[in-house]
C-alpha cells in the first residue's frame, strides 16, 4: 500500500480530464497567452447566435469582456454562470460589451448547456480554434477584459478564475465609475 500511495500521486492526476489538452506546455508568465496585460486586442471577427457581429472595432469605445469556453470543460461550467451575473450586472449600460466566444464547439451543445443554466450574455460557436488562438494557444476559461481603446487591462485563466465582486470591479474601474 505505501508503494501504491506515491504512484496514485502522479498517475491520477493524468487520468483525470482537463481543460488545457495542447501540445504546447504554458509559456512562463500567464500561462498558454498569446496576448497578455497591456497588448491590444488581436484583430477578430465572430457572429454570434443571434445572427450579430462582434469584432475587435466594434468593441472599441467600450469597457469589453472576451471569454473563452468550452461546455465540456468542468472549469467553464463552473465560472460561465458567474460570467453571466457580470454581465446581468452590467446590462443596459452603453460603455460595456461582452462575447462569450466557444473553443471548438457547436450551436447545439452550448444553446442546450446556456437553457440549462438561464444564461443571457451573447456567444459564438466556434468550429475550429482560429480566433482562440488568436487570443491563446492553451487553457480555458480565459477572461480579457480591456479598455475603450481595445489595450488588455486584466486577464484571467482557469488557474486565476476571480470572483463575481472582483470583475465587476476591474469593469466599473476600466468604465471609470
Amino acid at each position: 500500500m505505501k508503494k501504491l500511495i506515491p504512484f496514485l500521486c502522479f498517475a491520477l492526476p493524468a487520468l483525470c480530464p482537463s481543460c488545457i489538452t495542447e501540445e504546447n506546455s504554458p509559456v512562463s508568465g500567464q500561462e498558454g497567452t498569446r496576448i497578455t496585460v497591456g497588448d491590444s486586442l488581436p484583430d477578430f471577427s465572430v457572429q454570434t447566435a443571434d445572427g450579430h457581429w462582434v469584432s475587435k472595432d466594434s468593441l472599441l469605445g467600450c469597457c469589453s469582456m472576451v471569454v473563452f469556453f468550452h461546455t465540456g470543460c468542468g472549469d467553464c461550467r463552473k465560472e460561465l454562470p458567474r460570467i453571466d451575473s457580470v454581465y446581468r450586472h452590467f446590462t443596459g449600460k452603453e460603455d460595456f460589451r461582452l462575447i462569450c466566444i466557444a473553443r471548438e464547439e457547436n450551436a447545439e451543445s452550448i444553446t442546450r448547456f446556456w437553457t440549462e443554466k438561464n444564461l443571457a450574455m451573447p456567444y459564438s460557436p466556434q468550429s475550429d480554434r482560429s480566433v482562440y488562438q488568436l487570443f491563446a494557444h492553451t487553457g480555458i476559461p480565459r477572461i480579457y477584459i480591456s479598455s475603450p481603446d481595445g489595450i488588455v487591462r486584466h486577464l484571467h485563466d482557469d488557474k486565476t478564475m476571480p470572483s463575481y465582486e472582483k470583475l465587476v470591479e476591474q469593469t466599473e474601474e476600466i468604465r471609470g465609475k
